[in-house]
């Protein structure tokens, strides 16, 4: 009965019948084929069209194995035969309904990587203008109009920053972010963080330290303002989420040959740490450790994906290692071509010191250590 519904034909019509019969040449080909492996005692599972008298044809799923007797002698074959027509047009729908989707996403992140410009522009000029307004007007200002020109000031740089996450995450998702590859020396970059981030850390009454191996080249060739980018993103983070301590950026020399070198960047902090489950969450797009952080952090949830995608950009990998209430360090690796190296200024001790003790005073630890 079930075979008559999935042949829409009565019991006389397929009685006597082989399979065969009610198939077109390209299934008759495909049944004779998996035949044949049956004939060598293999299972097979595969797809099957079958014809319908109306010129229609009914999909089904055919789970075949061959049997035998208990001396091994081959006696036939059993044949599971499903209906999975309807199952096959849900997963064509669903195919069509992933592609529009898909497209439409395309089509946003294309116009938000082309609006890229448009966007910026009018708002460097809201915070060019503010802060020339505070120099030319700042002694004839009462205290309440400084605080506002400062306010419009502050909010125009926190816009521009989220707005500037949104159009890179746009950006890399429209495939429309280019990497460069330029020689560079690896110390302007660190000098670079160091002063952006240093003003942060210095508000809060943060340590800034950078440790940096001697083997570490520091000629060049990749992308600068992408490393530099990763490094301020992580910094930024680890700033925000931490209220005492310090904050070490590292790098490493973890593979060199003639024309390349891989180096490990690591930011550590002293901060507020998190649980490996909120670590988890960390690089999705859109994602914070938790939904408290946004109210009471700020932010776009893309800094790590950016930093994520960057990375993977770049030869290399991101990730993280914390505990809660401990601190967290990420840590990122990275592929760059070897450049010219410069005369480094190196502080030799003279050698009339060889052999004597030294005392290092700092009141940080690990800016003794480095």
């Amino acid at each position: 009965n079930t075979l008559c519904k999935f042949l829409d034909r009565p019991q006389e019509e397929i009685l006597g019948k082989r399979p065969l019969d009610f198939l077109d040449a390209k299934n008759t080909a495909i049944m004779k084929e998996q035949l044949k492996r049956r004939d060598a005692g293999e299972t097979g599972v595969y797809e099957i069209a079958f014809n319908r008298p109306d010129g229609t044809k009914v999909l089904c799923l055919l789970h075949a194995t061959p049997l035998y007797d208990k001396n091994g002698k081959k006696t036939g074959a059993f044949a599971l035969i499903s209906d999975i027509t309807q199952n096959k047009k849900m997963e064509e729908e669903l195919i069509i309904a992933r592609n529009k989707a898909e497209a439409a996403n395309r089509a946003k992140s294309d116009f938000l990587a082309n609006m890229s410009h448009e966007f910026r522009t009018p708002l460097n000029v809201i915070l060019g203008m503010a802060e020339a307004l505070q120099e030319e007007v700042y002694g004839s200002l009462n205290d309440r109009q400084i605080r506002s020109l400062r306010t419009v000031e502050e909010s125009g740089r926190h816009l521009l920053t989220l707005i500037n996450d949104v159009l890179d995450f746009s950006k890399i998702e429209a495939g429309k972010l280019d990497m460069e590859s330029v020689d560079f020396q690896l110390e302007d970059t660190l000098d670079n963080i160091s002063t952006l981030v240093g003003i942060k850390t210095q508000e809060k009454g943060l340590e800034l330290l950078f440790k940096t191996d001697a083997s570490v080249p520091t000629a060049l060739v990749g992308d600068p303002l992408r490393l530099g980018q990763i490094l301020i993103n992580l910094s930024n983070n680890a700033v925000k989420f931490t209220e005492a301590g310090e904050i070490v950026i590292s790098t490493e020399l973890v593979k060199k040959d003639k024309a390349q070198v891989i180096l490990k960047f690591s930011v550590r902090d002293t901060g507020v740490g998190m649980t490996s489950e909120q670590g988890a969450k960390l690089f999705q797009p859109f994602m914070q450790a938790d939904s408290s952080t946004t109210r009471k952090y700020g932010g776009t949830g893309l800094g790590l994906t950016i930093s994520k995608r960057l990375a993977e950009m770049m030869g290399g990998e991101i990730w993280v290692e914390s505990n809660s209430g401990q601190g967290s360090t990420f840590g990122f690796t990275a592929n760059f071509g070897l450049g010219k190296e410069k005369a480094r200024r190196r502080f030799v001790p003279s050698p009339d010191l060889r052999g004597m003790k030294v005392l290092v005073v700092d009141d940080n630890a690990t800016s003794r250590v480095i």
